[in-house]
């Protein structure tokens, strides 16, 4: 993705040295109206390196979508929203996440709002498909690690059967 954003001329990499020379942050804005606004910038790395986690040259990613989803109208719902959480964490990868405080911190918030979460205990892929067969949910919230394998692709840290690490890719 990287390699796109910066084209032949290297657009990308020229800002990021400038941006460096000078001490200041970088402000990537990305405009989008078709299925590349769904594309997971956040990832966006280089020498495999999340351009986001980078201390040397701050990049902020500002995204902005006129228009997309506008012509989609979802009716209101008379119910409460349905919401999942699952936390992966598999005992190999650390560092250990907090996800016990995460999933008090979203009870509190929603505490006095009509809010059902259901939270999905196993952390692996065959957990959240049965969950996700069982019934409809408006928000899933997964919590967890995620990389870029040797070819450069994202995948999403899940757990096995036995709580280690299963990399998971968003195809």
């Amino acid at each position: 993705m990287f390699r796109f954003l910066d084209g032949d001329a290297r657009h990308l990499q020229g800002a990021l040295a400038r941006a460096r020379a000078l001490g200041l942050p970088l402000t990537l804005q990305l405009c989008a109206e078709d299925r590349t606004a769904d594309w997971p910038f956040e990832l966006l790395a280089r020498d495999n390196t999340f351009l986001l986690a980078q201390d040397a040259t701050p990049l902020h990613l500002v995204r902005c979508v006129p228009g997309w989803g506008a012509d989609k109208t979802v009716p209101p719902q008379n119910r409460p929203l349905k919401l999942l959480f699952m936390a992966c964490a598999p005992l190999d990868t650390p560092p250990e996440l907090a996800f016990d405080k995460e999933e008090e911190a979203i009870f509190q918030a929603t505490d006095n709002l009509a809010v059902d979460m259901e939270v999905e205990d196993t952390g692996s892929l065959e957990g959240l498909r049965a969950q996700l067969l069982k019934g409809a949910y408006d928000v899933v919230h997964l919590s967890g690690h995620a990389n870029l394998d040797r070819h450069g692709q994202a995948y999403f840290v899940m757990e096995d059967e036995t709580g280690a690490a299963r990399p998971v890719s968003p195809a």
